[in-house]
């Protein structure tokens, strides 16, 4: 479709020109180069995820210890430009001492009154228990939630979460794996206020046996209509298998998707979740030391038009290449990053796929790049801010132990006005930030059939505003109206005419 009037043309070719020069490059004005190095004061030093507030700036969470075998939860805030956040914490850095066992965060959430969850795990002596860590935004403990701001939840022996998700409703689901004989996946829910919800599962969790070996869950989304994804691992018949499990939103394992909630296939270690827009579920890992990424059917069948029978391999010439974590961007594309290791040193590796599970070529190198910190690195968390550009956190080695590390790249990546020729331009919305409700304008050339929908910034889809409505030719000045329950935070609204997609940052205060 062409472009209503030529200023607006004008416009758009010099944005995309000024905005999209390259794919997939690192950003030169965060950090040093598009890079950091974080020392919390600690020898050994780790970031496991990351999160972006609505204000822009960078959350990091993960460990900091001085021996490792007595790690505590660690959580550093950054400026959006990569300078420390000294309103944080002691120098833009919290580490939460639970006592004397080892411990370590693995996931991150941030509640809409700005408060934030750290999540991951205690432990000593062979056991640990899930562990909930809040925070108020300048990154004090809030002693209102669990026991003194802390939640420490013993079910086996052995738990380990890996992952949480915020519902609307505030609830917090906490995926990871438990160990009464053998690691199982397991997933838990608990209120607002930290104690276990007993309406999900049994007394707030369920264990799901997968296979006949060790089976946990490293990464959890949620659906539209509310049901859970837990994306992980199975060891089946001595073979490592990707691994889903949908529950329903009383915590039970959801028959109609696998064969009783369970999806197990032959390709190797699955880590990061998401769901698209139209229901369908991305799994990305690794198999056989390569990138993977496999694409189910809302049922939990394989997707065969994705990728070569619905697998996507990517393989960055590395002795280990392992893809750890996975964002779907508004335009449909998926960014997987993780690690590809040579000569065991290993740098930072991104890669990036078309909807359709080829390789984006305009991406970096044909569809991939590495970045090296120097020393060994692994990229073990991705976030989508609502300008387009991706962040990436993990760990580095160094001279004394580990430090956290921490890449921004450009939003080469793909925003809305890549695929805006195809089919609208001038595309806003306002207020921005909104509350309950925002107006969309955009101009169309011709009549056409129109979806709108909200995504996170995973790039899952949050709310179906609307589907197949014919708009008519000329501007539009649209009123959209969001889910009272929708959490504050950064999300992207997105419409298509069913071949296309245009993208523009929104912001629920």
């Amino acid at each position: 479709m062409r472009i209503i009037s030529s200023l607006i043309i004008l416009m758009s070719l010099f944005r995309s020109i000024s905005a999209f020069s390259q794919a997939g490059t690192l950003d030169s004005t965060f950090g040093t180069n598009g890079t950091l190095i974080i020392n919390t004061g600690h020898r050994y030093s780790a970031g496991n995820a990351v999160a972006i507030q609505s204000d822009g700036k960078i959350l990091v969470g993960g460990s900091a210890a001085d021996d490792v075998l007595f790690k505590d939860f660690a959580l550093v805030r950054y400026m959006p430009d990569g300078t420390p956040d000294n309103t944080f914490g002691t120098n833009s850095v919290v580490v939460t001492d639970l006592g004397i066992e080892n411990g370590e965060a693995n996931s991150i959430a941030i509640q809409p009154d700005g408060k934030i969850i750290l999540a991951g795990f205690y432990g000593s002596n062979g056991a640990s228990n899930f562990t909930l860590v809040r925070y108020f935004p300048d990154g004090s403990i809030d002693n209102t939630f669990g026991k003194s701001g802390i939640v420490n939840m013993d079910f086996a022996g052995y738990d380990i979460g890996h992952a949480i998700v915020l519902q609307p409703d505030g609830k917090i689901v906490d995926a990871g794996a438990s160990y009464p004989y053998d690691l199982d996946h397991e997933v838990v829910r608990f209120t607002t206020d930290g104690s276990l919800d007993d309406t999900f599962g049994s007394g707030g969790k369920t264990v799901t046996p997968i296979g006949s070996g060790d089976d946990a869950a490293y990464s959890v989304a949620l659906q539209q209509d509310g049901k859970i994804v837990s994306g992980g691992y199975a060891n089946v018949e001595g073979y490592v298998n990707f691994a889903l499990v949908r529950y329903n939103e009383n915590g039970f394992p959801d028959s109609t998707f696998g064969v009783n909630g369970i999806v197990a296939n032959e390709h190797g270690f699955g880590k990061g979740v998401g769901v698209q827009a139209d229901g369908k579920i991305l799994l990305c890992g690794y198999s056989h030391n390569d990138f993977a990424l496999i694409q189910y059917n809302s049922d939990g069948s394989v997707d065969s038009s994705f990728g070569t029978d619905g697998v996507a391999i990517t393989d960055f010439s590395g002795n280990f290449d392992l893809g750890n974590a996975m964002v779907i961007l508004p335009e449909g594309k998926i960014v997987i990053a993780g690690e590809s290791d040579v000569a065991l040193e290993g740098d930072f590796a991104l890669a990036q796929y078309n909807p359709d599970g080829s390789a984006d070529k305009s991406f970096g190198s044909k569809g991939k790049l590495t970045t090296s910190f120097g020393n060994s690195s692994s990229a073990h968390a991705i976030a989508l801010q609502p300008d387009g550009k991706v962040v990436a956190a993990g760990v580095v080695d160094d001279s004394a132990g580990t430090s956290i590390a921490v890449a921004r790249y450009t939003d080469g990546f793909g925003t809305a006005v890549q695929s805006i020729p195809a089919i609208l331009n001038s595309i806003s919305i306002s207020p921005n930030p909104f509350h309950d409700f925002a107006t969309v304008e955009y101009a169309l050339l011709q009549d056409e059939k129109l979806a709108a929908r909200l995504t996170d910034a995973s790039g899952s889809t949050i709310q179906n505003i609307f589907s197949d409505q014919i708009r008519s030719k000329g501007i539009h000045h649209e009123m959209l109206h969001m889910n009272k329950s929708l959490p504050a935070g950064n999300y992207f609204l997105v419409i298509t005419d069913g071949l296309h997609e245009v993208s523009v940052a929104a912001v629920k205060q």
